[in-house]
């Protein structure tokens, strides 16, 4: 039976990629910072295609659609993909193509037929820069490029058809107290610029919330499950500032910001911030390199980097490179890679606990284990009674959620507890 509220959504999305003229759409599940598990007003894959799992790809051609997922969910997408029109690629599985490999070959079909005299034009492929990082894009440019694929990178795929998409989430934000940091944010932050000016950068951008929250000791409830609030941040070695918006700022982290020397810009304004010639400018008329990662920094926040230093390099007298440009002329690059692109200190830094960090994960275990076996009890004295026949598996969910929530300083649960009985307990997930 056909998903006709699916159908619909994919033809409205078909007649788009049309006007804009381009051949494929691909739409990950991905927020603006690369995060695995993304709000409500991200879940555009989701929306697209009907599969709600937390990881899949969806790609979506004029008249095919193919979705990818990992065994965790086939079941699940088996299910939730029926009469949408979307096929299923199982990942991992022999002979199934990634979608990198399923895009070369339908668009080596199309440079083929073009070859032989089809009506000729630029075959393009399209996603929002904003939710595809650097180091996907460039897989995918090394399986297209022979091709001679465009990449539309401006477009989001959603706006104008998801007309009643979930605003975008925008919580208070709270200052997370040294006595479960252990560490200050001054102190991490003079360890991120040792690490910086060891691999010779000056600027050091990041999106990923995790790594934010944590560098600048700060939570929110931005993503269920994950106390974190949307932002973006951009270190260099005298100035820390923080893209937040601005429902997030409470007088609390305002107060704190201003005691620890932390700039709060507008959370939309982290491109045009990026797009500025001076950020990238050092003493002496030296090009700034950068520090990011590229397996998490997104393709637009890329090229706003690249655009505000190329505006500085067409402007100024240039020097600390490989050549001496001047106005008007191109400096190379050593081998495109200008920039120190590794993984983010940060991510290192937040991997080994200090002391206060490992005795408050010791003692939330110790509740959250004496949580799970009051639950247990609970189970088997409903089973004694005869009243687990009519139990259902979101009761014992709400019963384990409840008893996590009377352990101390209780914020949220790390993940939605997942509850499974019978036929149900063969989905992974």
């Amino acid at each position: 039976m056909e998903n006709s509220k699916i159908t619909s959504r994919l033809s409205l999305l078909r007649e788009k990629m049309s006007r804009l003229g381009i051949d494929y759409f691909l739409i990950p599940t991905a927020d603006f910072h690369n995060s695995e598990y993304v709000a409500p007003y991200f879940q555009t894959r989701a929306y697209f295609c009907g599969f709600t799992g937390s990881n899949g790809t969806l790609v979506v051609g004029m008249e095919e659609a193919g979705l990818w997922t990992d065994g965790r969910y086939f079941i699940q997408a088996e299910k939730e993909l029926q009469g949408t029109g979307v096929d299923l690629y199982r990942e991992g599985e022999e002979g199934v193509p990634t979608a990198a490999q399923w895009l070369a070959d339908r668009f080596g079909r199309a440079a083929k037929a073009q070859d032989n005299g089809e009506k000729s034009r630029a075959l393009a492929l399209g996603f929002d820069g904003r939710c595809v990082n650097v180091a996907q894009k460039r897989q995918f440019q090394k399986k297209l490029s022979a091709f001679g694929v465009r990449f539309v990178t401006d477009t989001d795929p959603a706006e104008g058809i998801w007309t009643d998409r979930p605003a975008r989430p925008a919580a208070p934000a709270f200052v997370l107290e040294e006595k479960y940091a252990g560490e200050s944010a001054p102190s991490k932050l003079e360890r991120l610029r040792g690490k910086m000016r060891g691999a010779g950068a000056g600027i050091y951008v990041e999106n990923r919330l995790e790594n934010l929250m944590w560098l600048f000791n700060l939570r929110g409830r931005d993503v269920e499950c994950t106390p974190v609030s949307l932002c973006f941040g951009v270190i260099t070695m005298k100035d820390q500032v923080l893209f937040i918006q601005e429902s997030a700022v409470t007088g609390q982290v305002q107060a704190y910001a201003d005691r620890i020397g932390l700039e709060l810009h507008p959370y939309d304004d982290v491109f045009n911030y990026l797009e500025q010639p001076g950020l990238y400018s050092q003493e002496q008329g030296a090009v700034c390199r950068a520090l990011f990662n590229p397996a998490s920094l997104s393709v637009r926040l890329r090229e706003a980097m690249l655009k505000g230093r190329q505006a500085l390099i067409d402007g100024t007298e240039i020097t600390g490179m490989s050549q001496t440009a001047g106005r008007g002329k191109r400096p190379g690059f050593p081998g495109g890679h200008f920039d120190v692109e590794k993984r983010s200190p940060v991510e290192d830094f937040k991997a080994v606990k200090n002391a206060a960090e490992l005795q408050n994960i010791r003692d939330c275990y110790r509740e959250d284990s004496a949580a799970v076996c009051r639950f247990l009890f609970w189970l088997h004295k409903n089973k004694e009674d005869g009243k687990i026949g009519s139990m259902t598996e979101m009761d014992a969910a709400a019963k384990m959620d409840s008893l996590r929530a009377q352990i101390s300083d209780y914020v949220d649960l790390s993940f939605g507890t997942i509850s499974a009985y019978g036929p149900n307990a063969a989905m992974m997930h």
